[in-house]
């Protein structure tokens, strides 16, 4: 699940340094204590039954930048 690694770390890696306290305890509840296939789904919109604006805030953030091609992107540029 590379791709899912990928999207994460670089997202994190720009945002994350920026977190308060609440919002590293929210992230840390809606992604990092996720189960990675069902991480993989949602951030991937593999399962096409889950509607992004029912998403969780982290989740959808992840979405939405993976989808963007950002993450792709900023990679490129490391």
């Amino acid at each position: 699940m590379l791709e899912l690694d990928l999207i994460i770390g670089t997202w994190a890696r720009k945002n994350a340094p920026k977190f308060t306290e609440e919002q590293c305890l929210k992230y840390t509840a809606q992604v990092l204590n996720k189960e990675t296939p069902d991480l993989y789904k949602l951030v991937l919109g593999i399962d096409k039954s889950l509607k992004i604006e029912n998403y969780e805030e982290y989740p959808r953030i992840l979405r939405e930048f993976a989808e963007s091609g950002k993450a792709l992107q900023q990679n490129d540029e490391n």
